[in-house]
């Protein structure tokens, strides 16, 4: 009698292994870029000069503004400038125009936009946060966001407000820090760009990574995503680092350049520097502590014939 040697026959071989590692990224996980980048965009013509009712002196007004979520804060639009007059009891209105294309398009399932904040100065790129209550005409609000720092900003339904003063808060953001992940970026026509997602240092850069999209929302059309890749980026002697882009993982903890430069000759102290969030100086660089982790690469392709953003949605990643 034949014996059959059908896999079907044995039950074993056909036992799903388990998984090594596992990770989802929800839909709102993921940050939004900032003004500019997509929905409503900012430009000298969101500027006007008063001329009076507050205390900014005759001269250069400089102005940048960001977007604020519950996690926190995007990086700052392009800059506008306008020129004061009325000084020294001049002020300036910074207006949004129309906020009806934020949180929609590719971003709409993203970490919801709850407020923007401005930042001014009297010299270009030297701004600060406008945080003061009697710096501005309106009302601001507070939030003590997921990652523990606290946000004084102006509540998105209020879409213009009056600077009476120059700004002298917080200096302007270098990293969006908006969602749990980097925001989705806009790639231009037939081009890729990479996106670097935090996972636990379960996931093993010698294993292949899968992926489902589970209730997907369709990206727009040309978008794909081509490749995904778990890395443990070693640290890079004497090279030019940027901020919010560049990682190093040492001994499994993850570090982010916050600050862009060159790094050193030698390899800093990072052992010594195991507070998460804290950072450690690299020559002219500087790097962020974000904690145990290693990161995923998603590289996306656009083949469209205009610029576009991948969708929000949420993403499983896992090991076999």
């Amino acid at each position: 009698m034949a014996i059959s040697t059908s896999v079907k026959d044995h039950a074993q071989s056909r036992q799903a292994q388990p998984g090594s590692a596992y990770y989802p990224v929800a839909r709102q996980d993921w940050g939004v870029l900032g003004p500019g980048a997509t929905g409503t965009a900012f430009a000298n013509g969101n500027l006007t000069n008063v001329g009076s009712g507050g205390s900014l002196a005759n001269g250069n007004f400089f102005c940048k503004i960001t977007w604020v979520t519950a996690l926190g804060e995007t990086t700052p639009s392009a800059e506008a400038t306008v020129t004061v007059t009325g000084g020294p009891s001049g002020s300036v209105t910074v207006a949004l125009g129309s906020t009806g294309s934020l949180n929609t398009g590719a971003q709409a399932n993203a970490a919801p936009i709850i407020g923007w904040r401005i930042y001014t100065g009297s010299v270009t790129n030297t701004e600060l946060a406008n945080e003061a209550a009697a710096s501005l005409s309106v009302a601001l609000s507070t939030i003590t966001t997921k990652r523990g720092s606290t946000l004084s900003y102006i509540p998105i339904a209020t879409t213009s407000a009056t600077v009476k003063v120059l700004g002298a808060g917080a200096a302007l953001p270098v990293v969006n820090t908006s969602g749990v992940q980097d925001a989705l970026p806009a790639i231009t026509t037939n081009a890729t760009a990479d996106v670097n997602v935090r996972v636990p240092v379960l996931f093993n850069t010698s294993r292949i990574t899968l992926y489902t999209r589970p209730n997907a929302v369709a990206d727009a059309s040309g978008i794909s995503l081509d490749a995904v890749d778990c890395v443990a980026p070693l640290w890079p002697q004497s090279t030019s680092v940027t901020q919010g882009s560049s990682y190093v993982v040492i001994n499994n903890t993850l570090w982010q350049c916050v600050v862009s430069g060159t790094t050193g000759s030698t390899v800093p102290n990072f052992a010594g520097t195991t507070t998460l969030g804290a950072t450690l100086a690299d020559n002219t660089a500087t790097w962020q502590n974000l904690g145990r982790g290693h990161l995923l690469v998603l590289r996306f392709a656009n083949l469209s014939g205009s610029t576009a953003q991948p969708t929000a949605n949420e993403y499983d990643f896992w090991q076999p």
